[in-house]
């Protein structure tokens, strides 16, 4: 199972396990939470080209950790980026519950 959890206090999403949805490299589960995680980290990494926060991340098999700390009149923009990527595991967790979970932090 995937275990994801997302502090929007500290502005971090961090992802471990594998859904368990197919046999390795053919699972779709898998296959979903990795677009999201590279949409994520592609559109932060943009924001910090442009100014807009600072970001960093460790990514490996099994294990992601992504967090962002937004510039000053940039939080929405950065939460909405976290925002989008909670919605799509929410949306994997409500298809597949014994493969995907997600707990949020306020």
């Amino acid at each position: 199972m995937t275990k994801a959890k997302m502090d929007w206090n500290r502005m971090r999403m961090e992802i471990e396990g594998h859904a368990g949805g197919g046999t390795k490299g053919n699972d779709i589960i898998c296959a979903g939470e990795s677009m999201l995680i590279c949409a994520l980290i592609g559109a932060l990494e943009e924001a910090q080209t442009r100014g807009r926060c600072e970001m960093d991340y460790e990514d490996r098999d099994g294990y992601a950790m992504i967090w962002a700390d937004p510039s000053i009149g940039c939080s929405n923009e950065i939460r909405a980026y976290f925002r989008m990527a909670a919605k799509g595991m929410r949306m994997l967790q409500e298809q597949y519950p014994e493969n995907v979970s997600i707990k949020e932090e306020y």
